[in-house]
């Protein structure tokens, strides 16, 4: 199909001429003969190709003043009316119908410009737009819909931009101000853009809805990575696992275990802690801790009795369960050649590209060629699961062994952790208690005031010959 490939960019390449709406044409003169007057005509000019009319002029005419009147704003002649779509240095070309049109308000200077491209291409020229706009700006994108907005902030003030891609459709719009936030102006833009094309799209564009990912390179016959129009033809491959589930399910019984144990515990007496009985007096000055009663030693396991495992710890890596490998879903898909008829995006006929044509004997070579690549690919794996499956069984003992090497020093450091709170905790006991041994826990006597001492006058008892205070 190489010689298909040649005329599909020349017929690009007429395109984008059509598009630019000039042709250079190259003039001769005869020479004239010596020593002999020669009258020298002017050559008419020669016209300009008429492009020809297509399915985008109906939408493409009049969208950028339409989107205007929805703004309810003017063109503004004063102002350079451009014809390209550019942001961050980065223009794209190689649209086939476009318009645009310049408009200020209120100290914002807006551009709206409405591009058709070929079937499938402008799903490239957005990617590219994307891509360098986040070279030099903010960049947000939609992840409902193929539109991104741009955004850069300085001392001179704000620009902002935005693209929608509808079909084969670009609505690009760029708004710039030096007091106000420009954005909303962006935002209202696609918004109005997407409400006058949509209507205009609805009898012209196959799929105004398409996803970048719907192959369009590979349908474009000028995109120079076309393979061309396939749908999936699924094909029966049984597949089975070498192993039986009850064969999986007894090589899972091992699991990881911890080898490593902890000492034993032993009783350390300096620890046993002081009985001191309620209302005891304090220990006498300079006694010694070791005359007093003590209770039971606390079982203490010796801090330097621990040894770690004696096999190096494993990465994390390591300690990843292998998985069995999964049985296929017995079911081959090759991607077989079929007669691209509509077109990627809004199609063929919306800018009159040419469809490309093939025979039924390529068609059939092509869906023998397809077929014969799935099969060798999924065989290929599926061979491949059967040795993994296989070689699974030594693979998850592997695991288990180095699994249990990682919970003997996990058991390791959790016990020698709790040997040293417990051994914090009967330290703390014994200074409490010997604390509480050398001041006693006599209850201290509260003496009681003298009132004479004070000399306050007692209230009469009232008993008589006692003075009470009262004159008789």
């Amino acid at each position: 199909m190489s010689w298909r490939i040649a005329v599909y960019g020349a017929v690009g390449a007429a395109l984008a001429v059509l598009s630019l709406g000039t042709v250079g044409w190259a003039m001769s003169v005869a020479e004239p003969v010596p020593n002999q007057a020669v009258a020298v005509e002017e050559p008419e000019a020669a016209p300009l190709p008429v492009a020809p009319v297509i399915p985008a002029d109906a939408v493409v005419k009049g969208s950028a003043p339409a989107i205007a009147a929805k703004l309810d704003l003017a063109s503004d002649a004063s102002l350079p009316q451009g014809n390209q779509i550019k942001i961050c240095d980065v223009e794209v070309n190689g649209w086939v119908r476009s318009e645009s049109i310049r408009l200020s308000d209120a100290g914002v200077g807006l551009s709206i410009q409405v591009a058709a491209w070929r079937a499938g291409a402008a799903a490239s020229a957005f990617d590219q737009l994307e891509k360098g706009a986040q070279g030099c700006a903010e960049v947000s994108t939609s992840e409902a819909a193929d539109e991104f907005r741009a955004r850069v902030s300085s001392a001179d003030g704000t620009w902002a931009s935005g693209v929608r891609r509808v079909g084969d459709l670009l609505i690009a719009t760029s708004a710039s101000s030096g007091s106000t936030d420009p954005a909303q102006w962006v935002d209202r833009v696609l918004a109005a853009g997407q409400e006058v094309l949509k209507p205009r799209l609805a009898t012209t564009c196959v799929d105004p809805t398409s996803a970048r990912s719907n192959d369009h390179v590979a349908r474009d016959p000028y995109s120079g990575q076309y393979t061309g129009f396939r749908v999936a033809s699924p094909r029966k491959l049984e597949d089975s696992s070498v192993l039986t589930k009850a064969q999986i399910a007894t090589i899972k019984e091992k699991q990881p275990e911890s080898n490593w144990r902890a000492p034993n515990a032993v009783a350390d007496p300096a620890l046993a802690p002081i009985i001191v009985a309620p209302q005891s007096p304090p220990a006498p000055i300079g006694a010694d801790p070791a005359t007093a009663t003590r209770g039971p030693a606390p079982q203490l396991i010796p801090i330097d009795k621990f040894v770690p495992p004696n096999t190096a710890e494993p990465s994390s890596d390591e300690l990843k369960e292998p998985v069995v490998p999964a049985v296929g879903d017995g079911v081959m898909v090759a991607m077989v050649p079929a007669v691209d008829n509509s077109g990627p995006g809004c199609g063929w006929d919306f800018v009159g590209t040419v469809n490309p044509e093939t025979t039924e004997a390529e068609m059939a070579e092509g869906a023998r060629k397809a077929v014969i690549d799935a099969l060798l690919k999924d065989t290929a794996l599926q061979s491949q699961r059967m040795l993994d499956t296989l070689s699974w069984p030594t693979a998850y003992n592997t695991w288990v062994t180095k699994a249990s090497i990682a919970k003997s020093w996990d058991s390791y450091r959790y016990e020698l952790d709790a040997a040293k709170t417990k051994l914090a905790t009967a330290k703390r006991k014994y200074d409490d208690s010997l604390l509480q041994w050398r001041e006693g826990t006599l209850t201290p006597v509260v003496p009681v005031p003298d009132p004479a001492a004070s000399g306050a006058v007692p209230p009469s008892s009232g008993v008589p010959g006692t003075d009470s205070g009262v004159t008789p």
